[in-house]
């Protein structure tokens, strides 16, 4: 992988409904929570941004931390407030970065996939964003990791 600049700083910006252009007025800086690090896996739902932000500093694109480091159990599903920026970590097993899936919402509930390899946990889990409750909604209990959950139908 590249080596970036030291500089650099993964950020979420947004455009407006009905724009074309970035809001200048709205940006989310990875620096605020963890650096190094990147923003990855994003999911927005009423006004709250669902991510992983890793426990350490960590960096894919900085170069010396790609590969083994990078996917070890230090990246914590998070949900980030859009209006004040505060980000609450959520109750779940913490990600060595193996799954790649992205959460989703499903009947009201969002469903976060987690693989952790001290704890040798592969699984999901559904947060209730009303009553911030977590529950565990699946585990896988043999070997492997999960990199895909989907819901067909209730």
């Amino acid at each position: 992988m590249k080596r970036q600049p030291s500089n650099y700083s993964s950020k979420i910006v947004r455009i407006k409904s009905g724009e074309t252009q970035f809001d200048q007025n709205f940006s989310i800086d990875i620096k605020s929570y963890q650096f190094p690090a990147e923003f990855n896996r994003l999911f927005v739902y009423d006004s709250k941004i669902y991510t992983t932000i890793p426990s350490r500093g960590v960096s894919y694109y900085g170069g010396a931390q790609h590969g083994v480091s990078y996917r070890s159990d230090v990246w914590f599903w998070n949900e980030i407030d859009a209006t004040t920026k505060k980000a609450k970590r959520l109750p779940i097993p913490a990600d060595s970065f193996y799954g790649t899936q992205n959460p989703f919402l499903h009947n009201g509930e969002i469903y976060f996939l987690s693989n952790n390899t001290s704890e040798g946990y592969s699984g999901v889990n559904q947060y209730n964003p009303a009553t911030g409750t977590v529950k565990e909604t699946f585990h896988l209990k043999e070997s492997g990791r999960l990199n895909g959950f989907n819901i067909i139908a209730d």
